[in-house]
């Protein structure tokens, strides 16, 4: 019985194989132009709640690096100190 190859043999054809009608060539390809997206209306009276939330959480952070265990401690104990001990460093607070 003769052994017979499943693959086709090559052709001179520079197109051999399936073609996808949908599939272009990287120099056929064109680009959409660009869709112009507005950003969504918002007012000052939604943003301002945000706004003094972050404040105040920045407020209370700065506290605890600057001044807390200092000469106005809410807290006992030395373990706010350690733990903002580098950045009040980094900020120039002086802890020493």
């Amino acid at each position: 019985m003769p052994r017979s190859s499943q693959t086709l043999p090559p052709t001179s054809s520079g197109n051999a194989g399936r073609k996808n009608p949908e599939e272009e060539l990287m120099s056929e390809v064109t680009q959409p132009k660009p869709v112009a997206v507005a950003a969504p209306p918002f007012s000052f009276g939604q943003l301002l709640p945000w706004l003094i939330i972050t404040a105040m959480m920045l407020l209370v952070a700065l506290y605890f690096i600057s001044a807390e265990q200092g000469v106005s401690a809410l807290l006992s104990g030395t373990a706010v100190h350690e733990w903002v001990h580098d950045g009040r460093h980094l900020l120039g607070f002086p802890c020493h």
